[in-house]
């Protein structure tokens, strides 16, 4: 399909989620519609938030895992500095559409991203092309699209042009739904992404042990962020925990099971300009 079309067929996809108006980004379905619109391996959704948690929701989920040394590394944001996209983001600030094959050796030498590239590529996934469409600060959500073989082409970045624009659109209706439907939120109450996740599933009867394994970290720090949720919430178990937050309406959007989660916690750089920018410009340049 060309440029025109492929457009036409995303924006009638967004359109029609628009039409259901939703506190909770559609992730999934986007996701489907992404990998309907690009020829990818994979997809995923990418946040980072400001108490220095972040993760990813990756279509489809049987996608190759990675070797765990270099999985548990990620979790740590050890590899941040040496991922292409993230440094260039945080480089030049510019948030428009790029690929991880576009970004130029000055950014991030050559040596110094071989590794992570090397282990993407078992998975067919080295090639990236990042959507961000919301950076307010340290908060980041983006989508990624990633394959194997060859770098996405200019036509595929006038798309994700359209596509930046259009989430942008779709994030900002979310948050309104947010502010009408919510009554409080994470942060009104006092507490981190983190904390909140914690009891999201243990509200959801996920045990200690379990919620270690989903939020990849070890039970102790599970029972730590429970230990800190109650101090903020002034409880003193998890029965009355979970019943405060379904008292203030506050929850977080169950994801669908068809699709891997995967979460860590470490000291992300991100870029430095304060709000995404969608204003469609001239295609990144090609790396050198």
């Amino acid at each position: 399909m060309d440029v025109a079309t492929r457009s036409a067929h995303w924006l009638g996809e967004v359109v029609d989620l628009m039409r259901g108006p939703s506190p909770v980004m559609p992730v999934a379905a986007l996701l489907t519609s992404l990998s309907q619109t690009f020829d990818v391996s994979g997809s995923s959704w990418d946040w980072f938030d400001p108490d220095g948690s972040f993760g990813m929701v990756m279509d489809p989920a049987e996608i190759p895992q990675i070797e765990q040394e270099t999985l548990d590394r990620w979790l740590t944001g050890e590899l941040f500095d040496t991922h292409a996209l993230l440094q260039w983001f945080r480089v030049t600030g510019d948030l428009r559409p790029q690929t991880t094959a576009r970004v130029p050796t000055r950014i991030l030498a050559r040596r110094r991203r071989l590794p992570l590239e090397r282990a993407l590529a078992a998975m067919a996934m080295e090639h990236q092309l990042s959507v961000v469409y919301r950076q307010h600060g340290p908060t980041h959500r983006a989508f990624v699209l990633a394959r194997g073989g060859s770098d996405f082409s200019d036509d595929d970045l006038v798309v994700a042009q359209v596509v930046q624009r259009s989430l942008a659109a779709l994030d900002h209706q979310v948050a309104v739904m947010q502010r009408m439907t919510r009554p409080a939120a994470a942060a009104d109450l006092g507490l981190t992404g983190r904390e909140l996740a914690v009891l999201q599933l243990m509200a959801e009867g996920t045990t200690i042990r379990r919620a270690a394994r989903e939020l990849a970290c070890s039970p102790r720090t599970v029972e730590k962020h429970l230990e800190n949720a109650y101090r903020r919430l002034g409880v003193r178990d998890r029965l009355n925990a979970v019943r405060v937050l379904h008292i203030t309406g506050t929850t977080t959007p169950v994801l669908a099971t068809d699709h891997l989660t995967v979460t860590g916690s470490g000291d992300y750089r991100g870029p430095v300009r304060p709000a995404v920018r969608t204003s469609a410009g001239p295609t990144p340049p090609r790396a050198p």
